[in-house]
């Protein structure tokens, strides 16, 4: 009977040693994003908005299932945000 469990112990970490190695890899991508207040203008009324990288809408993240995103958030405004996404 201790030689069938030691038998799926060693089955098991076979298993889950074998599926590391046969992992796919993604790719690594880093972003950095830089929060300003920056006058906007529309419909003839100026308001104060924060911007990523003085752009609005901010800039798109792409990657892949797989894939790891870091992203570095620099908050240079006069009030804290949160990110979801």
């Amino acid at each position: 009977m201790e030689f069938k469990k030691m038998s799926w112990v060693l089955a098991f970490v076979g298993f889950m040693f074998l599926g590391g190695i046969c992992k796919a890899n993604g790719h690594t991508h880093y972003y950095d994003f830089v929060l300003t207040e920056s006058n906007f203008t529309r419909l003839c009324e100026t308001k104060s908005i924060l911007t990523v990288n003085g752009t609005l809408p901010g800039p798109t993240i792409t990657v892949r299932k797989g894939d790891t995103a870091y992203v570095n958030v620099h908050n240079q405004g006069s009030y804290g945000l949160t990110l979801h996404w």
